[in-house]
C-alpha cells in the first residue's frame, strides 16, 4: 500500500541546540504477520539516490537499513 512518510531526526553538536531535519516522501507499507515493513526510495536530497531504505517495525523493536537493490528482508512465513 502506498503511504506518505514523515521522518524527523535531530542531531546535537557539543552543547549547541539540536539541529532538526524532516523528510516527507512517498513510500510503501507492507504487513507480514505482526511485522510491518515501511520502505522508501532515497533521493538526491539525502545523498543516497538509488537506495531503498526500509524500516522493519516489530512488536518489541524498530530497525532500519538501507537496501542496495531490494527493500525486502527474508521473513519466515507463518
Amino acid at each position: 500500500m502506498k503511504v506518505v512518510l514523515t521522518i524527523t531526526g535531530s542531531q546535537r553538536f557539543g552543547t549547541d541546540e539540536p539541529e532538526k531535519t524532516s523528510l516527507v516522501t512517498e513510500g510503501t507499507l507492507e504487513r507480514e504477520g505482526d511485522i510491518l515493513l515501511l520502505s522508501y526510495e532515497e533521493s538526491e536530497l539525502t545523498g543516497m539516490e538509488g537506495t531503498t531504505t526500509v524500516f522493519r517495525v516489530e512488536p518489541a523493536r524498530i530497525t532500519s537499513a538501507p537496501a542496495r537493490s531490494s527493500p525486502r528482508w527474508s521473513l519466515p512465513r507463518a
